[in-house]
């Protein structure tokens, strides 16, 4: 033993590294010889300091805990709980406890660590506690003991250690108050408030509290950490919120962690405007190299945004201004961030499903499980079902099944004060109510939930009571009106489409409907839930019309207007951001909705405007981003069963794009139908045909006469079904070029169910044109027959997919391109039979004789022609195939549509003679194909075929307009040809052909004279 002293001694007195002198020493003999230095004379804190410091020079942590160990057992009988009475200072006996313990935490033996700070804070009484030091220890052995509380394994065992720290945390915090004003204690306050919330947090995770009883018991040390902080540096109790303090004598990194704890406590609490004082006072702290609690900071400001437009786009900015926005760094990402990434996206994820935006929803969802630790390797389609919501997997079970389902859960919300979810349960319950016979239990579980009334839960006047429901209508309007007042304090991004719904639920009366109707609108619009804006007004419009008094027309005009105006706002933002595609899709049917109900009640002006609304904004997406149609098309055939491929080469284009575009603002306000019937002539009217689903099928017309606009409505009493059924019926006739008599009594019939209706409406008009939407798309209504003859015998028809003006242009360029190399069509001999036509108008021509030249041109995206006419074979493809529609220029040569769209040149006329080139199925309210291409490339006038058509008629079609366009424009020309063809000739020659756009004159010989 005296050697051991003498080498030890010798360490010490020469700075050796301790494990020089004590490594080959067994941790009992280095114990003994330390007990023999401090059995007598007291062990005050420097001895202990002096045995921490040499053990920290020694072996690894399992060394030290062994000494430790053996040292403390030497050391028990005479300074442990029960000892010797003989202790003159004895305040390191604590510390040693205390510094054994953390080496124990250190090697993961956490039960051990428990037993000695429980030691350490039993032994309390050894210290001077009057004193300042000896109320550190104290603060020092009860924080000790939190921190390791929390990561013990057993979770019964977690749960009563953490119950036990708090009230030692609360005593250690009484002890310090009494050596206030102390600037050095300000630290110790904050870590206990810290220690403090941890323990509310773990015991609301092992479910021993709720939600809202731990929110408060945070929030509750934290203003106490604000008045202790204030009163350890000035002696003044001062009530604060957290935030309030200057903290910059403290540790930044520990107060940010305070205000971000603060601010996560605040928002469950439903204390937003603290939440976000915190967050944003934590990111002034923030250091640059800090970058866990950097994005912890970001992600909470993000998730406080109310609207959620704004959210995602906070999302979205986070990805494109960090490096967080590249796959390559995914991989190196920390376990800390990863999650963090993870947990906020997996938010934003279910936002977005629960507000019906499928796509969105599914690219967040991707980005969680790519930054989520330990990423899933489970097949895409498992990955996909299981991130639904389990209410949308058990949508199809049974009534008693689900009412039991919701029981559950409400009980299990409510036993956790989780609002968020008990407002989710309750809109679900709201959604499988039946028969209200059925849901007695369901009925006793609401009064239950009703009975809860946390601060921040909001009142709705004229709300029904529970006990006062009759019907599954009532039991609905209940679960709503509960949802809307946990909502107000908890839970606002839910509140639009409860509104929503609520104020389309049966039992309200008219005012009550019309007031949360308003309050739906005004939510939604504060929010950015546009679909539910637009609900909002349908249900405003509802309750504006007033039969009995015909003249009181301003609150549907002023809802009406507010629809369109939310609908245009809703595309503008969405542009750019990921989930375009699903907005575009939401907008449609709410719009169609909307027309039909005011159409109904005769305000014809703002049916035809909500009617037209939605469309045409996404050809000015694709316009700006071509590369949007893909995606949009990707997006379609991931969600109709796409194979992996689809699902990565979607996901990396979405990224791609959010992570490198920021949102554009709309280019230009929508133009009236007076400015677009400008380009027609003076007397034109536009007719907007479509189906409504609750309001039946309508003619939507805006008549101009000499620039003034008479707006009408007609409806048209035909089922969706038939509409179906008389397109294939025509397309199969002219495809099959069968009995040419039953293909005229299609066209009659064309006429007499879907023209008709509305035909006295256009008498006085000399120009239609037509704007098609989904249902009604494909159908020839320019060559319905009736009594008088075809549409195009009666008036000069054309096709507009919206009246958006085209971009201005500096007039018809003086070339022209006629490419035909196909030999199976004839091609060739076509394009040299109206080479003397196009140069009569006074274009020089360029007619490529190799079609891999004529390749070259089409798809040169920075020329521009006056006229391009094509002759070729078109292959053409469904949605969402339609991007790989081709025009087969020859068997080896061709032009796909989605080349088109992104290199194709740009022309005043495009005559596409090809088979089905100008089919036109809108999709989500707008083009695809080449018809989609040609709009994008801003080709003015488009001739096209919508059908099959044989190489003879196509070519004599093609003769008989440029024929007549020395002297009129391309529309004229268009019906002058479709009218000298039909007189002796079969509908099959002629009624594939549509002149889509605006006219254009192509006589540029005139136009030299007239100058």
């Amino acid at each position: 033993m005296e050697e051991l002293r003498r080498r030890l001694y010798f360490g010490v007195r020469s700075n050796c590294h301790a494990e020089e002198v004590t490594h080959m020493d067994e941790p009992y003999s280095v114990a003994r010889w330390m007990s023999g230095e401090l059995g007598h004379d007291g062990l005050p804190r420097h001895r202990n300091r002096w045995v921490k410091g040499y053990l920290q020079k020694g072996g690894p942590v399992s060394w030290r805990l062994a000494v430790y160990d053996h040292l403390i057992a030497l050391l028990r009988p005479t300074y442990g709980v029960g000892g010797g009475t003989s202790k003159p200072d004895c305040s390191g006996w604590v510390w040693l406890l205390n510094d054994a313990g953390h080496a124990a935490f250190e090697l993961h033996e956490r039960d051990r660590a428990i037993s000695l700070f429980d030691e350490a804070w039993n032994s309390r009484a050894v210290l001077r506690l009057d004193a300042l030091e000896g109320a550190k220890a104290v603060a020092h052995t009860a924080l000790q003991y939190e921190m390791v509380a929390g990561y013990l394994p057993d979770l019964e065992q977690r749960g009563d250690c953490i119950e036990v720290a708090l009230p030692r945390l609360a005593e250690a915090r009484r002890m310090l108050l009494r050596h206030v004003p102390n600037l050095s204690l300000r630290s110790l306050f904050l870590a206990i408030g810290v220690g403090v919330g941890e323990c509310w947090r773990n015991l609301r995770k092992l479910e021993r509290v709720g939600w809202l009883k731990s929110a408060d018991n945070c929030l509750t040390a934290y203003r106490l950490v604000e008045s202790d902080l204030e009163e350890a540096r000035s002696g003044a109790s001062v009530e604060f919120q957290p935030g309030d303090n200057d903290y910059e004598s403290l540790p930044h990194n520990k107060v940010v962690r305070y205000l971000l704890d603060s601010a996560g406590a605040a928002e469950i609490f439903g204390e937003y405007e603290l939440a976000s004082t915190c967050a944003r006072k934590a990111m002034t702290l923030i250091t640059s190299d800090d970058d866990e609690e950097r994005m912890r900071a970001r992600l909470q400001l993000i998730r406080l945004e109310r609207d959620r437009t704004a959210r995602v786009d906070g999302y979205e900015q986070l990805l494109r201004g960090t490096e967080f926005g590249n796959r390559g760094t995914w991989p190196r990402l920390g376990s800390k961030i990863g999650k963090q990434l993870a947990d906020a996206a997996s938010d934003v994820s279910k936002t977005l499903d629960h507000l019906e935006r499928p796509t969105a929803s599914w690219f967040w969802s991707r980005l969680s499980n790519e930054w989520r630790p330990g990423v899933s390797t489970a097949p895409v389609a498992a990955r996909r079902d299981r991130t639904r919501p389990a209410s949308r997997r058990a949508a199809s079970g049974t009534p008693d099944a689900l009412s039991n389902s919701h029981i559950g859960e409400l009980e299990h919300k409510l036993r956790s004060e989780h609002v968020p979810g008990l407002v989710h349960v309750l809109l679900d319950a709201c959604h499988d109510v039946n028969a209200v016979q059925s849901e007695p239990a369901l009925l006793d579980e609401l009064c239950a939930v009703d009975h809860w009334r946390p601060p921040h839960r909001g009142w709705r006047v004229d709300r029904l009571p529970v006990c006062q429901c009759t019907s599954a209508a009532d039991v609905k309007r209940v679960c709503l009106e509960i949802a809307d007042e946990f909502a107000q304090g908890y839970a606002p991004h839910f509140r639009p489409e409860i509104l929503s719904r609520l104020a389309a639920t049966p039992g309200l009366n008219a005012g009550q409907c019309h007031a949360v109707a308003q309050e739906a609108y005004q939510v939604s619009r504060k929010g950015g839930h546009f679909t539910e804006a637009i609900r909002a007004q349908l249900a405003l419009v509802r309750s504006h019309h007033q039969p009995e008094s015909p003249g009181k027309v301003e609150g549907v005009i002023g809802s009406a207007a507010a629809a369109c105006n939310v609908v245009r706002d809703s595309l503008a933002v969405a542009r750019g951001t990921a989930d375009l595609i699903d907005v575009a899709h939401s907008l449609t049917t709410p719009c169609a909705r909307i027309a039909g109900l005011l159409a109904s009640q005769g305000y014809d002006e703002w049916a035809f405007n909500a009617a037209h609304a939605p469309i045409g904004a996404l050809i000015e997406a694709f316009t700006q981003n071509p590369d949007l149609v893909k995606e949009f098309e990707l997006a379609e055939g991931r969600q109709r069963g796409g194979t992996s491929h689809v699902e990565e080469w979607l996901f990396d284009m979405m990224l791609a794009r959010v992570t490198t575009e920021p949102v554009s603002p709309p280019t230009r306000a929508p133009a009236s139908p007076a400015e677009v019937a400008a380009r027609f002539g003076p007397r034109v009217t536009f007719v907007q045909l479509l189906d409504t689903r609750q309001h039946g099928a309508w003619a939507l017309g805006a008549g101009v006469t000499d620039g003034s606009s008479r707006y009408w409505s007609s409806r048209i009493d035909v089922p969706l079904s038939w509409l179906k059924k008389i397109r294939e019926d025509i397309t199969n006739r002219i495809t099959a070029r069968g009995s040419q008599e039953s293909l005229i009594d299609d066209l009659k019939d064309l006429h007499n169910k879907a023209v008709a209706p509305w035909l006295d409406q256009v008498a006085g008009a000399e120009i239609i044109v037509l704007i098609l939407h989904r249902d009604f798309a494909g159908l020839p209504i320019h060559a319905a027959l009736g009594p008088g003859g075809y549409m195009v015998e009666k008036f000069r028809v054309g096709y507009l997919p919206n009246l958006d003006l085209p971009p201005p242009s500096p007039g018809v360029l003086e070339s022209a391109f006629l490419g035909g190399w196909h030999h199976g069509i004839h091609a060739r001999d076509e394009v040299d039979s109206l080479e003397p036509w196009v140069e009569n108008l006074g274009f020089t021509v360029t007619k490529p004789r190799r079609a891999a030249e004529g390749h070259h041109l089409i798809l040169d995206r920075d020329r521009e022609w006056g006229i391009i006419h094509i002759v070729a074979d078109c292959d053409f493809q469904q949605w969402p195939l339609s991007s790989t529609s081709r025009l087969n220029l020859t068997k080896d040569v061709s032009v796909s549509a989605y080349e088109w769209l992104h290199w194709g040149c740009r022309a005043s006329l495009a005559f596409l003679n090809a088979c089905s080139s100008g089919l036109q199925i809108p999709h989500a309210g707008d083009l695809n194909g080449f018809p989609l291409a040609l709009r994008v490339r801003g080709v003015t006038a488009e001739i096209s075929c919508s059908a099959p058509v044989r190489s003879g008629a196509a070519h004599n079609f093609a003769k008989e307009f440029y024929s007549r366009l020395a002297e009129c424009d391309t529309l004229s020309a268009y019906q002058g040809a479709q009218r000298a063809i039909l007189r002796g000739c079969s509908p099959v020659n002629w009624i594939q052909y549509l002149h889509v756009g605006f006219p254009v004159f192509l006589n540029l010989r005139t136009a030299e004279v007239a100058l």
